[in-house]
């Protein structure tokens, strides 16, 4: 094949090379782009979320009905529909979660050692969930004991809500245990948060659970 004709074509047509060699550049900027994308979801894909994901099914319902205003009604027919859920075969257990894991976002809050200064602080998110949360997500405790319907706090109305937080009993994971008490043994101690208000003392710890701050 004669290239020299070719190199006299592109000397003659140098706007045309120009462009064409801008037109590449670009096309493999995308590409690369593309794959760089594709190449870090994949790495975010693989990351064990500590879950059985394929054991686990997520179910929504929407209740409508001048009832459900009473919160009173709603958390009835809500635990009845739990009961049912766990009555049925091939059904190890079910909870009432919000938000729901791995939906890429969610509540946080930011928590501290009692006493610590603020910029200690630590963003966690947070996960409001019953008695029955560990064996539903397939959780591996690994100290300290899950929860008892005691430690669920009562529900309140909005002028029935005290001046601050009441304290609450929180299971967390490892990791996070290991952030906010670097020198070991977070079970049984306290974290708060911006100063010291909300006061929550750690009753268990999880081995893992991936979370959209991890």
């Amino acid at each position: 094949m004669e290239i020299g004709p070719i190199f006299r074509a592109m000397i003659q047509k140098k706007i045309g090379v120009l462009l064409l060699v801008a037109e590449i550049a670009v096309t493999m900027a995308v590409v690369l782009n593309c794959i760089n994308l594709v190449i870090d979801n994949r790495k975010r894909l693989m990351i064990p979320s500590g879950l059985d994901e394929e054991n686990i099914i997520v179910l929504s319902i929407l209740s409508y009905g001048e009832a459900f205003e009473e919160d009173e009604f709603g958390d009835q027919v809500r635990q009845q529909d739990l009961e049912l859920i766990r009555a049925q075969p091939g059904v190890i257990d079910a909870t009432p979660i919000g938000p729901v894991p791995l939906q890429g976002g969610g509540s946080s809050t930011q928590r501290k050692a009692v006493g610590a200064v603020n910029d200690t602080l630590v963003r966690t998110p947070i996960y409001t969930v019953d008695e029955h949360f560990l064996e539903t997500l397939d959780l591996d405790r690994v100290e300290g004991r899950a929860f008892t319907r005691a430690d669920i706090p009562p529900r309140l109305d909005d002028d029935e809500q005290p001046a601050t937080p009441l304290p609450i009993n929180i299971i967390i994971t490892k990791a996070l245990g290991e952030v906010l008490f670097p020198g070991g043994n977070a079970l049984g101690k306290v974290i708060t948060s911006v100063n010291d208000q909300a006061h929550n003392t750690i009753i268990g710890i999880v081995d893992y659970m991936h979370t959209p701050y991890d």
